[in-house]
């Protein structure tokens, strides 16, 4: 997903995203301020600078199955707040 592909899209309710992509560019969903679920498949192993700032309407992550730790550090430094984030993990 390219570099700031997203970025500031308000009406952006839910992401998710095609297993196949491997790479979230910088600020690629950055201010999406309604923005609730994800879904992250494992094939994507690169998250972008601030890839997620200020997105704090983020409450739900959905990941592969036993990929939870490594998303949740990716999603960290990206700059998703995940104090109030739930991860489920799905097949």
């Amino acid at each position: 997903i390219g570099k700031s592909a997203f970025s500031r899209c308000s009406g952006l309710k839910s992401v998710k995203i095609a297993k196949g992509v491997t790479s979230i560019g910088d600020y690629a969903f950055e201010r999406c301020s309604a923005l609730k679920s994800v879904m992250i498949p494992s094939t994507v192993t690169s998250f972008g600078y601030h890839a997620f700032a200020e997105c704090a309407s983020v409450t739900t992550v959905y990941v592969s199955k036993g990929d939870t730790s490594r998303v949740k550090a990716k999603l960290a430094r990206s700059g998703l707040s995940l104090g109030k984030v739930r991860f489920v993990e799905v097949n």
